[in-house]
């Protein structure tokens, strides 16, 4: 599986991923389900579909890798399935869930201090904030976001740091609390200060 997360590491553009799809699904059939390998292929098909205009496909994989993992304790896997069914369920009209699931990948990512999983995670949340018009929360995820750089392949990052430099330049200064939140960002865990 080292081959497929390499095929991605570059990202081709949006759209030319489709042709390297039948590659991953080719190189993941040959791992052992549940295992490590097997898991980072769910993980790379889920995104592969997802910019390959298939959020059907990618809700499949995650889901799929999600299930696999779910009765181990929390892991990286477990977090990776969560922000990538969490992205993939706000874009397709299903806020909550991808709330409930982005919120869980959070806890996960920040136990295991795992910035990929917590750099997904608070970009689903930052965005699911947005589109619920609660623009000082989006911000206020995004701005962490913006800065993790460490340990992070540069495929998986240019998505998420998008959304939140979107996010900051819209709205530099976060607007004014209005002393409560929308009942979207309600179950949104707190964010840590960003580190300076």
């Amino acid at each position: 599986m080292k081959f497929s997360a390499q095929l991605l590491s570059g990202a081709p553009p949006r759209g030319q991923q489709a042709g390297v799809y039948p590659l991953l699904r080719a190189a993941g059939s040959r791992a052992e389900p549940g295992s490590d390998g097997w898991c980072t292929g769910q993980f790379w098909l889920g995104w592969t579909a997802a910019y390959s205009a298939d959020p059907a496909g990618a809700l499949d994989h995650f889901t799929v890798l999600r299930d696999a993992v779910a009765g181990r304790p929390g892991s990286r896997a477990l977090a990776d399935a969560l922000a990538g069914r969490a992205g993939i369920l706000r874009s397709i009209g299903r806020t909550g869930e991808g709330v409930d699931d982005a919120s869980r990948a959070l806890a996960i990512a920040q136990e295991l201090d795992y910035p990929v999983g917590e750099l997904l995670a608070r970009a689903a949340l930052s965005l699911a904030a947005l589109y619920a018009g609660d623009y000082g929360e989006a911000v206020r995820l995004a701005r962490p976001t913006a800065q993790v750089t460490a340990g992070i392949p540069g495929s998986l990052a240019a998505g998420p740091r998008r959304s939140a430099a979107s996010a900051t330049a819209t709205f530099p200064t976060p607007p004014a609390p209005s002393g409560r939140r929308s009942t979207i960002t309600a179950s949104i865990p707190a964010a840590p200060p960003p580190s300076t």
